[in-house]
C-alpha cells in the first residue's frame, strides 16, 4: 500500500479519480495517527474526548495550587489567571502542555526552573491516582500522547505500507512529523515527495501571476484581462453562489474543482436550485438552530431571567416546548420582557384549557405541562448564588433524550439533533466528572463548561451525488493539477494563535535539549505555501469570488489579494462584480456562452397597485384608531396588514427602552389610578408606591432594567416615573378633574367603517371630560402635529366618547419631562400649547370633515381597484397625477411612512435611498 499524506489531508482531497488505486491511501496527520494506531493495537482513543481532558487538567492545576499554598510560599505564575477563569486557563495550560509533549518534552528532563519545571510537576500529579494531594485522576491521553506513542512503536513493529508520499517540504513540517518519516525510512519505508506544481510557461494573466508568486521579488507587471484569471466580486455570498449556479447551468462542459473553505451551504443551495447534483458540502455552522438550545439553557436557572435569551429560546423553530405555547409568551415578552405577569398566567391558562377540550391523549398533555414547568416554573437562583449540579445535570440529560426522540421520530432524521444530544451527554458527563466539593455552580462556570462543550458540528445535508464538482475545504488539499479551478470565498482568515505563547528563553532551551516546539513564525510558512497551491494547480482559469459579507458580516479579501493588487499595475482589468451594474461586463472575463450579465437591479418604486381584489372594511370588524393616519396617509400598510394580513413577527425583538419605557410607564399610571384616594396622597407616599409597584412590575414585565449594567437605566426609569406621576396629580388637583377610568374602551363610526380605541386616562368636570393621551418622548413631535392639525386619533377620541353634540378635552402628556401638552389652555391652565391656541370647537369639526372626506376617497379608490403606494420615491408622481384632488382633504405626506414594515415590498428602500 502506498500513503499518501499532506498535512491538510485529514478532510477531503483534491486527487484525480483516475489516478487512484486500489492500495493508495490519502491522509493528513490525524488520519495516519488512527491508521498506524489500527496497527499496533493501540485505537479505541476517544476523539472527542478534549473537554474531559480540560476538566482532568483543571483539577490537576487546583491540586498543584493547594499542594503550593500548604507547602510554599509565593505566588504561581498561573494563578491569578486561575482564580479569573479556572476552566479556560487549564484548556490554555493543557494546549502547552501537549505543545511540550508532541515536540518530544519528558518531565524528567534536566529543566528545573522556570515554567518547565511547573510542567512537570503537573505532568507528576496529573498522572497519579493516589498522592498526598485530593487524588485528581488521570490525564486521558492527546493527540500528543497518542503520537508519540506511534513514534516509539514503529522502530519496534512491521508496517502495513512500504512507500510514503508527501505533499509537502520537509522544512516545512513540524518536528514530530518529520522525526516520524525519519522512524519510517528506517523501518526500511521508501519516502517520496508529490510532484510539485510548477508556475505555467506563456504570458496569459494566470501565468503571470503564478510567476510573482513563484518569484516575489519580481517587477510589477500589469495583466492583459485575457479570462484566465477571474477575481468576481459581489456583495454577500448568495449573490456570488446564485452567478456561479448560472455559470455552470450555461456552460454544461465547465466543470472547476472548488476550493471552499467555509462549511456552510450557500454555494450548494445555489447549485441545487439550478439542477445539479449535490456536491455534499458540510455545514458547520453554530447558528444552527438545535444547536442553539445548548448555550440557551442556563437563563432558565437565573433570577432575574434575561429576557433576550429567553426570546432567542421561544423563537427557535424546534424546541422542548409546544411551538404554539411559545410563539404566545414569545409575543409577551417581546413587548413587556418578563416572567409571571398577569397577562401571562392568563394566556397560559387560556392555552392549556383550549388544549384539553381537543383530541390530545393526556400522556401528551401531561408532557406538554412538564416542559412548561420545567423551564418556567422551576426553581431559580440568584446571580451572585450557586445552582446544584445535580439540577444542571437533570436538565442536560433530558434535553439529550428529547433531542435523540426528536431524531428518531423525525422522517427524515435531522442529524443537528445527534449533535444536540451527543453535546448535551458530554455536559453532563463533564459535571460528573467534577470533585465532590465542586455540588454547586456559579454563573461562571455553568456558561464555560458549556462554552468548552458547544461547538460547530459539521453535517451533510445532502450526500455527495454522481457527476457533482470535486471540491476540497483547505488549500493544502490540493495535490493535482486542474484546468479550471474556483476558489470560493477568496477571503482572509487570521490564525487562531497569532503569538508564541513561550519566552525566548525557553524557546531556546528546549532547543538545546534537541526539543523543537512547532512556533506561529513556522506554522505560518507552511500556511503561506498551502496558499499558493490552488493557484499554482490551475492550468487554464483561476476564478476568485469575493463577497463583501460572509455570513452577515464584513469580511476582507484573501492576503493574496493585497499581494495581487501590490505586484500588478492594473487588477481592476480582471475584476468585475455580479451586484455593481458600474462594473466590467461579466461575459467580457468569463467564458462566452454566459451572454448577458449578471447583475441584480432593483425595479424603481410604483406609486399605486391595481388590485384584483378590492379591499373593504368589514362592518362586523371594527378597525382600531390607531389604524386612522395610515389609512388616510398611507393606505398600502393597512391594505397589508389588515385585509393581506401581513403582520411583522412580535417575537423578533424585545422591545427597545423608549417603547419599554413607555409600556411600564402606561401600566404604572394605570394601577396607580386604580386608588380611589390617589388624588388626596403627597409627595412621599406617591414616590413610595412607585419604588414598591415598580420593583414587583420589573421581574414581571420589564425584566431587562434588571440585568446586569442596567442600574443607571433603571434608576432613571424610577426616577422619571415619580417626577411625571407628581406632575399629572399636580395638574389634575388643580384644575378639578376627577378621574373615571384609566384604559377605557372608546368605539364610534365613520361612513361604513366602524373604530375602537382604549384612551389612557378619562376625567370628568361636571359636564366637561378630559381624555389624556400618555407619551414616553417625543414632545416637539407631537406639539408639530396639533399645530399642524395632525393628531387624528385625539380627533377621534373626543369625538366618540361622551356627549355627541359636546366635545371632549384631548391632551398629550409627556411622561419624560412631566409635561402636558394641549390645544389650548381649557382644561389644563399649565398645559403648553402650540404657538397660537385655538377652541377644539373649532379646530376639531375642520379636522373630522377631512378626515370623513379622506376616508371616503380611499374607499372610492379600493371600489376602483386602486392602492396607493406613497413613499419618498414616489410623492412627486403622485401629485402630478392627482393635481387639485387633493384640495379637501387632509394634507398627504412628502416622505417615507414611519416604521413602514412593508417599504421592502414595494421598493420603498432602494427609492428613498
Amino acid at each position: 500500500m502506498d500513503i499518501y499524506f499532506g498535512y491538510a489531508f485529514d478532510e477531503k482531497v483534491l486527487a484525480r479519480q483516475e489516478e487512484r488505486a486500489a492500495q493508495e491511501w490519502y491522509g493528513g496527520p490525524g488520519d495516519l495517527l488512527q491508521l498506524l494506531e489500527r496497527h499496533y493495537g493501540l485505537d479505541g482513543h476517544p476523539g472527542n474526548n478534549e473537554f474531559l481532558r480540560a476538566e482532568q487538567y483543571r483539577q490537576t492545576l487546583s491540586a498543584f495550587l493547594r499542594e503550593r499554598d500548604h507547602g510554599r510560599d509565593g505566588e504561581c505564575w498561573f494563578q491569578k489567571a486561575f482564580e479569573a477563569d479556572a476552566l479556560a486557563t487549564a484548556v490554555t495550560l493543557l494546549e502547552m502542555r501537549d505543545e511540550l509533549i508532541l515536540a518530544g518534552w519528558t518531565p524528567s528532563g534536566r529543566f528545573t526552573e522556570g515554567r518547565l519545571s511547573t510542567f512537570a510537576e503537573l505532568e507528576e500529579i496529573a498522572h497519579t491516582k493516589n498522592g498526598a494531594v485530593s487524588a485528581p485522576p488521570c490525564l486521558d491521553p492527546g493527540f500528543a500522547d497518542r503520537f508519540r506513542a506511534v513514534i516509539r512503536l514503529v522502530p519496534q513493529r512491521r508496517l502495513p505500507f512500504s512507500r510514503f508520499w508527501h505533499l509537502e517540504p520537509k522544512e516545512l513540517y513540524p518536528a514530530h512529523i518529520n522525526e516520524l518519516l525519519e522512524a519510517l525510512e528506517k523501518r526500511g519505508v521508501t519516502i517520496r515527495r508529490i510532484e510539485a506544481a510548477a508556475p505555467l510557461d506563456g504570458d496569459s494573466d494566470l501565468a503571470r501571476f503564478q510567476r510573482a508568486l513563484a518569484h516575489p521579488e519580481s517587477s510589477t507587471q500589469s495583466f492583459s484581462g485575457d479570462g484566465s484569471l477571474v477575481t468576481i466580486c459581489a456583495d454577500r455570498e448568495s449573490d456570488a453562489a446564485l452567478f456561479l449556479a448560472a455559470l455552470l447551468r450555461l456552460n454544461p462542459d465547465f466543470r472547476p474543482a472548488c476550493l471552499v473553505p467555509e462549511k456552510n451551504r450557500a454555494l450548494e443551495n445555489a447549485l441545487l436550485q439550478e439542477g445539479h447534483p449535490a456536491m455534499g458540502i458540510l455545514s458547520a455552522s453554530l447558528a444552527r438552530p438545535s444547536l442553539q438550545i445548548l448555550k440557551l439553557l442556563p437563563v432558565f436557572f437565573w433570577d432575574p431571567a434575561d429576557p433576550y435569551k429567553i426570546l432567542e429560546f421561544l423563537s427557535l423553530p424546534t424546541k422542548p416546548l409546544h411551538p404554539q405555547l411559545a410563539r404566545e409568551i414569545a409575543a409577551l415578552i417581546s413587548q413587556r420582557p418578563g416572567l409571571g405577569s398577569g397577562r401571562w398566567k392568563k394566556v397560559v391558562d387560556t392555552f392549556f384549557k383550549q388544549l384539553q377540550e381537543k383530541p390530545v391523549a393526556p400522556s401528551q398533555l401531561k408532557s406538554m405541562r412538564n416542559q412548561y414547568r420545567r423551564w418556567f416554573e422551576r426553581r431559580r437562583y440568584a446571580l451572585y448564588e450557586q445552582v446544584p449540579r445535580e439540577d444542571v445535570i437533570e436538565c442536560f440529560g433530558y434535553v439529550a433524550q428529547w433531542a435523540r426522540e426528536a431524531y428518531e421520530n423525525n422522517p427524515q432524521r435531522n442529524p443537528t439533533f445527534l449533535a444536540l444530544s451527543s453535546q448535551s451527554k458530554r455536559v453532563c458527563e463533564l459535571l460528573r466528572s467534577l470533585p465532590e466539593e465542586e455540588s454547586r455552580l456559579t454563573p461562571l462556570q455553568l456558561e464555560r463548561i458549556i462554552r468548552t462543550i458547544y461547538e460547530p458540528s459539521p453535517v451533510q445535508f445532502s450526500p455527495t451525488e454522481v457527476g457533482s464538482l470535486p471540491f476540497a475545504y483547505r488549500p493544502g488539499a490540493i495535490m493535482a493539477d486542474y484546468d479550471h479551478l474556483v476558489w470560493w470565498n477568496f477571503c482572509r482568515h487570521d490564525p487562531q494563535v497569532p503569538f508564541s505563547r513561550w519566552k525566548k528563553n525557553e524557546v531556546e532551551s528546549l532547543a538545546q535539549a534537541g526539543i523543537h516546539l512547532t512556533l506561529p513564525a513556522h506554522s505560518n510558512k507552511l500556511d503561506l505555501w498551502h496558499s499558493h497551491q490552488p493557484v499554482l494547480r490551475a492550468r487554464k482559469r483561476l476564478y476568485l469570488f469575493i463577497p463583501a459579507q460572509l455570513n452577515g458580516e464584513e469580511v476582507s479579501p484573501h492576503a493574496l489579494n493585497d499581494f495581487l493588487e501590490a505586484r500588478f499595475s492594473n487588477p481592476e482589468v480582471i475584476t468585475a462584480s455580479v451586484t455593481d451594474p458600474q462594473s466590467r461586463p461579466i461575459n467580457q472575463l468569463t467564458l462566452p456562452q454566459l451572454g448577458v450579465r449578471n447583475t441584480v437591479i432593483p425595479e424603481p418604486p410604483t406609486p399605486w397597485i391595481q388590485l384584483d381584489n378590492k379591499p373593504e372594511p368589514d362592518p362586523e370588524r371594527h378597525e382600531f384608531l390607531t389604524q386612522v393616519s395610515n389609512l388616510c396617509y398611507y393606505p398600502h400598510q393597512w391594505v397589508f396588514n389588515r385585509h393581506v394580513k401581513l403582520h411583522k413577527s412580535p417575537i423578533l425583538s424585545v422591545a427597545r427602552d423608549n417603547t419599554l419605557n413607555g409600556n411600564l410607564g402606561h401600566r404604572l399610571l394605570e394601577l396607580l389610578f386604580e386608588h380611589e384616594d390617589v388624588m388626596a396622597w403627597d409627595r412621599q407616599q406617591l414616590d413610595g408606591w412607585i419604588e414598591d409597584s415598580g420593583k414587583r412590575l420589573l421581574p414581571r414585565e420589564g425584566a431587562t432594567l434588571l440585568m446586569y449594567g442596567k442600574e443607571p437605566e433603571r434608576r432613571a426609569f424610577f426616577r422619571t416615573m415619580k417626577n411625571a406621576a407628581w406632575s399629572l396629580l399636580h395638574h389634575l388637583r388643580s384644575n378639578g378633574w376627577r378621574v373615571v377610568a384609566a384604559e377605557q374602551d372608546i368605539h364610534g363610526q365613520i361612513g361604513a367603517i366602524p373604530f375602537k380605541g382604549r384612551a389612557d386616562l378619562v376625567l370628568e368636570r361636571k359636564d366637561e371630560h378630559l381624555i389624556v393621551d400618555y407619551k414616553w418622548r417625543g414632545f416637539n413631535y407631537f406639539r408639530d402635529m396639533l399645530r399642524n392639525e395632525e393628531d387624528l386619533q385625539m380627533v377621534l377620541y373626543s369625538k366618540f366618547h361622551g356627549d355627541p353634540f359636546k366635545w371632549a378635552h384631548t391632551a398629550y402628556f409627556i411622561l419624560d419631562g412631566g409635561r402636558m401638552l394641549a390645544h389650548n389652555k381649557n382644561a389644563i391652565a399649565e398645559a403648553e400649547t402650540p404657538n397660537q391656541e385655538v377652541s377644539i370647537e373649532e379646530v376639531y369639526p375642520r379636522i373630522l370633515e377631512r378626515i370623513n372626506r379622506t376616508l371616503q376617497w380611499r374607499m372610492d379608490q379600493f371600489q376602483d381597484g386602486f392602492l396607493e403606494i406613497r413613499s419618498a420615491a414616489t410623492t412627486r408622481e403622485l401629485e402630478a397625477y392627482y393635481q387639485d384632488q387633493l384640495m379637501d382633504l387632509l394634507e398627504m405626506k412628502a416622505d417615507d411612512a414611519p416604521f413602514d414594515d412593508y417599504l421592502t415590498l414595494v421598493n420603498g428602500v432602494h427609492g428613498g435611498q
